[in-house]
């Protein structure tokens, strides 16, 4: 939520039942461990994403899961269209 929105906050708090904290009172009230800056998030967001990409074996881009298949590189548009249309039309259970 901006700060400048009031809009937003009132929404929230009377629509929605919300509450909104800034990142020291979500602190405060248990609600997060730390604070953190920007850079250290993106980090921190880096750091999850290429430990991901190791646990499924993801060496490049681009890559697609699609039912749980993966296929690394780039893909004509004939055979993207044919997979996912494939995948499409399994029933789910």
């Amino acid at each position: 939520v901006s700060k400048n929105r009031k809009i937003e906050k009132e929404v929230i708090k009377n629509e929605i039942g919300g509450l909104i904290y800034n990142s020291s009172q979500a602190k405060d009230n248990f609600l997060i461990d730390k604070e953190i800056g920007l850079e250290e998030l993106v980090n921190l967001i880096i750091q999850e994403n290429e430990s991901l990409a190791r646990k499924l074996n993801i060496r490049g881009t681009p890559t697609f899961i699609i039912n749980g298949k993966l296929y690394a590189g780039a893909l004509e548009l004939d055979k993207f269209k044919t997979i996912i249309n494939k995948a499409l039309s399994k029933k789910v259970n």
